[in-house]
């Protein structure tokens, strides 16, 4: 933060109180003297007006000072706020209608990775487009380096140019957000009809202006004719404010959105030009819309001025006619208006991702290979977990990795690290770890499992469901990057493991990169032709838990079931039993 803001707000704060305290002072002087003594004092309320409008010019300097500073405050810290994630993620779901040319993070990929947490983490936006454009970004992943690279430039701008960065922070939050996402709804989804009546509004607004002028000629006769016509109007604009007043909150928002656009495409700093020339021209084909919106002012207050201007709108139809003029304009506009909203959006989205780097200890932009499947993560940590371990890994040689290990032991936290840093070197270009080098992916998981009662599902027939999606998506033109935690683990164990095996040793020859996380050690032994062997160790006994979490070469050779139990203090016969059963079957196999 500047050190010199505080000393500045102070320096303008004491000029403004000095300068107010003193235009009350004279002004009250002037009105004793004029009241009191001789009313030609009066005109030395003129000379008063000068200190009082200088006053009012250091307020507003001070309040954007303020602002500024609250800014700076606010820069790389995370936004503790609550989030509609349904109404955030209304852009994504028109945008996914749309969009042919990326694929979809899925809702159960979203889901295992927990990506609404992570999502909260990231989400630095001001305004609703800010926040809905974040989210598309992350359930978007681009398989096309040009489009990252351009992306991260832009972060690394707004990170390193601070001027630039405030500047377009302070028009944002000015933006703010909407209670409900009514913006993307205007501009993607179904607009109320144009109303046939339009031009019959237009010519009883025109009767009733000129009806003004009939007391000249018609005398009181005319004020007949001027009730009537209110009459007729108050009628029209109750009976069409049902459909116009729910549309109200997402056009006024709209209005702010237009300015907002109009200011950033005005700003003189260098690095945002294609979005500056992008705003330009949409916001040049949307112009009229600012002029038709003015007069929907939406609910008013009770004050005299609100009340007269509540009959003006009702008497010359104003939001009536307003309305679906917008509306007209609206829909002859809408790839524009579309575009404003999705630029806007990315700036602030990106923005945030750039405040997002400032809180990380340390990042890594990610480097993209062709070619062979390839991944490589050095010292890869995950976002949500404090004082996180961090794990590094290569594959290079095999498509896939087998991890084994015990209960609580890191396996399927490692899972979620390795997905969300492959989406987020394709989506934000920020990936928590030293280094990121990978081939393009399409991530798709098998993590959170339950049965699904709705449909009637077992847990096992919902697994199995979802591994057919994984084996569908290995045939794309790009590897996925299949991420299981325990395979088939709803049925018995000679089925699970002959099945696992026949998915796995299937999935290691497809355009897939499989990791999978297991606690059955003689699927590792199986599979140690197709796949890399990587175990976690623990320690366990009567003093506690001891994990280290960190990754290592080979098959697991210890496992904490047992343990567990008798750290948790289950009687000493249950676990002698057990014990006894494990050496016999281990006997048994060998």
């Amino acid at each position: 933060m500047d050190d010199a803001i505080p000393g500045i707000i102070k320096n303008y704060k004491k000029k403004f109180v000095i300068l107010l305290a003193f235009s009350i002072l004279l002004t009250g002087s002037v009105f004793f003297l004029g009241y009191f003594i001789n009313a030609l004092y009066f005109i030395g309320v003129l000379p008063a007006i000068l200190p009082a409008f200088i006053s009012f010019l250091f307020h507003r300097k001070l309040q954007a000072l303020r602002f500024k500073l609250e800014l700076r405050e606010k820069w790389g810290k995370e936004n503790a706020r609550s989030r509609d994630f349904n109404e955030i993620a209304r852009l994504f779901r028109y945008l996914s209608n749309e969009d042919f040319e990326h694929y979809i993070v899925d809702d159960q990929t979203w889901t295992d990775l927990n990506l609404n947490g992570i999502f909260c983490k990231l989400d630095r936006t001001y305004s609703t487009p800010g926040e809905s454009v974040l989210y598309s970004i992350l359930r978007t992943p681009s398989h096309k380096e040009e489009e990252l690279q351009k992306r991260a430039e832009i972060i690394s701008l707004l990170q390193g140019d601070r001027e630039l960065r405030e500047k377009i922070q302070f028009l944002l939050a000015k933006l703010d957000r909407q209670k409900s996402n009514a913006i993307t709804e205007l501009l993607w989804g179904n607009l109320p009809p144009n109303n046939r009546f339009f031009i019959i509004y237009s010519f009883l607004a025109m009767i009733a202006l000129l009806s003004l002028a009939t007391p000249l000629i018609l005398g009181i006769n005319a004020f007949l004719l001027i009730t009537g016509l209110f009459s007729l109007n108050t009628y029209i604009h109750y009976r069409l404010s049902r459909e116009i007043h729910p549309e109200l909150p997402a056009i006024s928002y709209l209005s702010s959105l237009l300015r907002t656009a109009g200011s950033l495409s005005k700003l003189k700093q260098s690095g945002v030009e294609h979005y500056q020339d992008r705003l330009k021209k949409a916001s040049a084909a949307t112009g009229k819309i600012l002029h038709k919106t003015k007069f929907l002012f939406g609910e008013t207050g009770t004050s005299p001025e609100d009340i007269f201007l509540e009959y003006l709108k009702i008497f010359f139809l104003l939001e009536v006619r307003s309305f679906y003029s917008a509306l007209r304009e609206i829909r002859k506009n809408r790839d524009e208006l579309k575009e404003i909203y999705l630029i806007v959006g990315e700036l602030d989205a990106l923005q945030s991702i750039a405040s997002y780097r400032q809180s990380l200890e340390y990042y890594a932009e990610p480097q993209f290979v062709k070619g062979a499947i390839y991944l490589e993560m050095q010292e890869a940590i995950h976002p949500l977990v404090e004082k996180a371990v961090s794990n590094s890994i290569i594959v290079k040689e095999k498509n896939g990795l087998l991890i084994t290990g015990s209960n609580m032991s890191g396996k399927s936290t490692f899972l979620r690290t390795v997905g969300v840093n492959a989406l987020f070197a394709q989506t934000i270009c920020t990936c928590l770890a030293k280094k990121y080098l990978g081939s393009f992916f399409r991530v798709i998981s098998s993590i959170s499992k339950s049965d699904d009662i709705g449909e009637g599902k077992s847990f096992y027939f919902t697994e199995a469901e979802r591994l057919l999606k994984l084996i569908l998506a290995s045939d794309f033109e790009f590897p996925s990057l299949c991420l299981i935690d325990e395979v088939l683990s709803g049925t018995n164990y000679l089925e699970r493991l002959a099945a696992s095996r026949a998915i796995l040793e299937y999935l290691s020859r497809k355009n897939a990169l499989t990791i999978v996380a297991t606690h059955d050690l003689d699927l590792a032994f199986w599979l140690k032709d197709n796949y890399l062997s990587y175990h976690f160790t623990n320690k366990v006994d009567r003093e506690g838990l001891e994990f280290n979490y960190h990754i290592q070469e080979g098959i697991c050779t210890s496992s904490n079931a047992i343990k567990l139990l008798e750290y948790l203090g289950y009687p000493k016969t249950i676990i002698e039993r057990a014990g006894q059963w494990t050496s016999a079957f281990d006997s048994h196999n060998s």
